[in-house]
């Protein structure tokens, strides 16, 4: 109830010309919560005003880290205590106000007071008693000025001061970032991937950035958590999230570095409501030559091998460009021509000329069963074990699955069936060669010295 009261007094009685126009907005965003915003706007201020006030911003804005330019600033305040029920009662105290019930019945005289049940207003009769829950719309007839219905930067200047005909204004805000998601086809036979992105900018700042032009940075700088939460709570009328969008135009048409970052440019401007996700063409399709593999790390999956897609961010496969990290979803024909979904992973951030590895999920057709055979203590110091790994293969081609074995401690492989490779201090690898609806063994010794 409190809300519709609320708009109704704000529609009646209250006009705020906070609204700034043709505003020339730059947003940077980044993938940590994070934006850096420059707005020039109109300023149509006359000489000696002493005060200046700006409007429509961001309810996460940070403060502290607002820049005003080319006018010189003696004062600078960020008003964020917005105008509520209460406070609008309350700035009509002892003045005239009308009181319309849900039952037509109308009620005039003076505002005495309030509480969360009550109001209390007393004409040349009587004090009456009107429950808040009963009134469908108030009518205040003081003036409200002062009452702030956005956030609202108030800036003190010198009354000489020469005003420009436009400002710009600097600002970073949190409750905006952005992130990279991928579509891959796979070809019939896995050797090649059509791959497209596209950004999605999520924007639950409290602010709305018409036209604006975008530029979206890949990479983590480093920041000092001490950003503002959000400093008022959000009208109720406003938090019903708007449904995502995908704005027209898109595509990055330039990359560069940015320190030790990334920065993207897209192509066109796209309007970013407040409570709500855009998507933004990011690169168009890629053929991208791939590689399919099978892997078995017992620690992963302990029945199945899982379908592994490579590839290396090169010109060669069609790619030589850095790729932000982000989700990418791959999608496979099936004999229709429809598009199934056949899984999903995170790629990190990847520089040119990387190498990318992903899981696809648990291979249907390629299972195993990992024993150990054997474990003999030696001495204090030494220890054998024996291992054996089966790998059943029902597909109907000829695969070569990677085995991938994590040794412990110090150690030094005593005899194999298959030729292995150390990776690393705990990795070992064995590649398998399994034919079509055949079974192959693995078996290996392994010495521990304790």
């Amino acid at each position: 109830m409190l809300r519709f009261l609320l708009l109704s007094i704000l529609l009646l009685e209250t006009t705020v010309a906070y609204a700034q126009p043709d505003r020339g907005i730059d947003i940077t965003i980044y993938s940590q919560n994070l934006a850096m915003v420059k707005e020039v706007r109109p300023f149509k201020a006359k000489q000696g005003a002493g005060l200046i006030t700006l409007s429509d911003l961001p309810a996460q804005l940070d403060p502290s880290s607002i820049s005003i330019s080319p006018i010189s600033v003696l004062q600078q305040s960020y008003e964020y205590d917005l105008s509520d029920f209460s406070k609008l009662l309350a700035n009509c105290i002892n003045g005239t106000v009308s009181v319309s019930l849900q039952n037509g019945k109308i009620f005039e005289g003076y505002l005495l007071g309030y509480d969360q049940q009550w109001i209390f207003l007393r004409n040349n009769i009587r004090v009456e008693l009107i429950a808040i829950g009963e009134i469908a719309n108030i009518s205040l007839s003081n003036k409200m000025d002062g009452l702030l219905t956005t956030p609202t930067i108030v800036c003190r200047i010198s009354e000489d001061t020469t005003l420009p005909q436009q400002i710009t204004l600097r600002y970073l805000t949190s409750g905006i970032s952005w992130k990279c998601d991928y579509t891959a086809v796979i070809n019939n036979n896995d050797t090649a991937i059509e791959l497209s992105a596209k950004a999605t900018i999520d924007n639950q700042s409290g602010g709305k950035f018409p036209q604006a032009r975008i530029k979206l940075v890949a990479g983590n700088p480093f920041r000092i958590q001490d950003m503002p939460v959000q400093r008022y709570k959000m009208k109720r009328m406003m938090m019903a999230a708007a449904p995502l969008s995908e704005a027209a135009g898109g595509q990055y048409n330039s990359q560069e570095n940015l320190g030790e970052y990334y920065l993207y440019t897209i192509k066109n401007s796209a309007t970013l409501n407040n409570n709500q996700t855009t998507q933004l063409g990011f690169f168009p399709q890629k053929d991208v030559a791939v590689k399919r593999t099978f892997n078995y790390d017992y620690t992963k999956s302990a029945k199945n091998a899982r379908l592994m897609l490579s590839f290396k961010n090169e010109d060669q496969s069609g790619l030589g460009t850095p790729l932000p990290k982000g989700k990418i979803r791959f999608y496979k024909q099936d004999e229709e021509g429809f598009l199934q979904f056949i899984g999903e992973n995170i790629m990190e951030h990847t520089p040119v000329d990387k190498n990318v590895t992903l899981c696809l999920g648990d291979a249907f057709d390629v299972t195993a069963k990992r024993e150990v055979r054997d474990r003999r203590v030696l001495s204090k110091e030494m220890v054998e074990e024996d291992y054996e790994i089966n790998i059943l293969n029902s597909k109907k081609e000829k695969i070569t699955v990677e085995v991938v074995e994590h040794p412990w401690g110090t150690w030094s492989i005593i005899r194999s069936t298959h030729k292995s490779a150390k990776k690393s201090a705990g990795t070992l690898l064995f590649e398998v060669e399994v034919l079509p609806g055949e079974e192959e063994t693995l078996a290996y010794t392994v010495s521990y010295r304790r």
